[in-house]
């Protein structure tokens, strides 16, 4: 198979590790069926033992969007015949920050800034239809791309990913996007207000002020917990449906 195909077929596995989670191996089993059609090559090519590593029982964790980067570069170690040992370690070693950026990227920053915006155009009168589709195009667009950016930084590098990890700057951007969801948050809240204003109800006003009292907490504009996301999108949710 050609080096763009083993490239598509890693792509396709990557979409379905996250459904072999579980208590002890978190997504080993699954990272190692991803691996499976490359380990059957290379067990062609040298020892079972290499081709093997990581095994289906031990245990691998990352997030799901950035799984590929960790697939790719263990496939580029594979092919560049690192020990079973080594690759262990730097899979270790990966783990840890794949799962932080990948959270504070994802699910701290864009799918609660993209249901913001949902929210946000469903109040400005938008037709639902087109609003979910958009929001799905919008997410899954960033999804697709970290996904590709990821299984090409690590075909390319191998284990040497931490250069292109830096560059992307993930957490700078978790930053700019949490910042963009406390202004959508800001607008949601004045629009909420001034909704139960003009309907005479209090439901728009208690929302609002919610809102306001959580982002007067955030100092320095700093990233908002996914918990504190949920509290304040359901506080002006409910005061709009009750207004």
């Amino acid at each position: 198979m050609t080096r763009w195909g083993e490239a598509a077929r890693l792509l396709v596995r990557s979409l379905f590790v996250q459904g072999s989670i579980n208590e002890r191996t978190l997504i080993g089993s699954g990272f190692a069926w991803a691996l499976l059609p490359r380990s059957r090559s290379a067990g062609r090519e040298g020892s079972e033992a290499e081709a093997l590593t990581p095994g289906p029982e031990e245990s691998f964790n990352s997030h799901p969007y950035l799984t590929p980067l960790a697939l790719g570069a263990a496939a580029r170690a594979r092919a560049d015949g690192m020990p079973s040992t080594e690759l262990r370690s730097f899979l270790t070693a990966l783990r840890s920050p794949l799962v932080s950026l990948g959270d504070r990227l994802i699910w701290s920053s864009w799918r609660p800034l993209c249901l913001l915006g949902a929210l946000l155009g469903l109040l400005l009168g938008a037709p639902p239809a087109p609003v979910v589709a958009g929001v799905l195009l919008v997410y899954n667009g960033l999804h697709i791309f970290l996904r590709v950016w990821g299984l090409r930084v690590g075909l390319v590098r191998g284990t040497d990913v931490a250069p292109a990890l830096r560059a992307a700057r993930l957490p700078a951007r978790s930053e700019r996007l949490a910042a963009l969801g406390i202004l959508i948050l800001g607008v949601l809240a004045g629009l909420a207000v001034v909704h139960a204003l003009g309907n005479g109800a209090s439901g728009g006003v208690w929302a609002g002020a919610g809102a306001l009292l959580v982002l007067a907490g955030i100092r320095g504009g700093a990233a908002i917990r996914p918990w504190t996301r949920i509290l304040v999108l359901g506080l002006v949710s409910a005061g709009l449906l009750l207004s």
